[in-house]
């Protein structure tokens, strides 16, 4: 009967190791750490447009892989990330590289908006992460 009990209590340790975070725990960190550096973009610098469009290649990726990790548990809100992020990509690839002060406000309003976006995520995310 002790010998039962004992192997109950392995299992059930076992078992509760196992149910950690969600897989898109991991993948907002990682996207947090890419937004975070496109807010430190000074587009009026020089150099900043071609920094933009750095930081957005590894934002692109962790966008892609916490839409992949997250599209179950909360479809919206990693939808509106990845849709932020594709639009902020497509002013971005448009931009020439002497842009207007018009342009670099769009851009400006693109990386606010994937901010919003990622913000809303993790307040959505928060009881589980």
């Amino acid at each position: 009967m002790r010998a039962l009990a004992c192997i109950a209590v392995v299992v059930a340790v076992v078992a509760l190791s196992a149910c950690g975070s969600p897989q898109y725990c991991s993948d907002k960190d990682a996207l947090k750490k890419s937004v975070n550096g496109l807010k430190n973009v000074d587009l009026l610098k020089s150099g900043g447009l071609d920094r933009l469009k750095q930081q957005l290649t590894k934002v692109q990726s962790d966008a892609k892989a916490l839409a992949g990790s997250a599209k179950d548990d909360l479809p919206a809100e990693s939808g509106a990330v990845r849709s932020s992020v594709t639009a902020l990509a497509t002013d971005a690839k448009q931009i020439p590289s002497s842009p207007e002060p018009a342009q670099l406000a769009r851009l400006g309003a693109d990386i606010k908006a994937v901010v919003s976006s990622f913000g809303n995520f993790s307040d959505a995310a928060k009881d589980k992460c």
